[in-house]
């Protein structure tokens, strides 16, 4: 067995929202990389995930053949482009209030925003013509003070 690089995945516990990060960071560091054994492929993915996700590949056996079928397992599960848009949608409408105006609430109300418009990006949804939604969105969070400024 070789030694992994610094870099490493998070656990990965069946959120939708992280899902695209850890499919990419995991395929980057243990399923892409010739020197693993499909084995030791699913080895990482055991110590790697936990919950629900942990769950769903639990059941695979701890084989060369065993590493496709969990893989896919994960990927039928969480590579759901409907439900991983529902997932961004929801942090978007759930957002919380700014109740004090601060420098980092209101950078974290933007931040959150900004993140919601790229991952839909990444997911191939076009909010060009989002605009008047993420203004709205975001002036029912802002306190009345801030409000009043603009």
């Amino acid at each position: 067995m070789i030694h992994l690089p610094p870099c490493d995945t998070d656990i990965f516990y069946g959120d939708y929202v992280n899902w695209p990060t850890f499919r990419d960071m995991f395929s980057a560091l243990h399923k892409n990389n010739p020197r693993l054994s499909p084995v030791e492929k699913l080895y990482y993915l055991l110590q790697k995930t936990k919950g629900e996700a942990h769950n769903i590949i639990r059941t695979c056996p701890l084989t060369n053949d065993g590493f496709a079928l969990a893989w896919q397992n994960l990927e039928d599960r969480f590579e759901n482009k409907r439900v991983l848009i529902n997932a961004q949608l929801k942090i978007l409408f759930n957002i919380s209030a700014v109740i004090r105006e601060t420098g980092p609430n209101l950078k974290n109300l933007q931040r959150t925003i900004n993140d919601c418009i790229t991952n839909l990006s990444l997911l191939n949804v076009n909010t060009d013509s989002w605009h008047v939604i993420f203004v709205y969105i975001c002036s029912t969070k802002l306190p009345d003070n801030t409000l009043s400024l603009c």
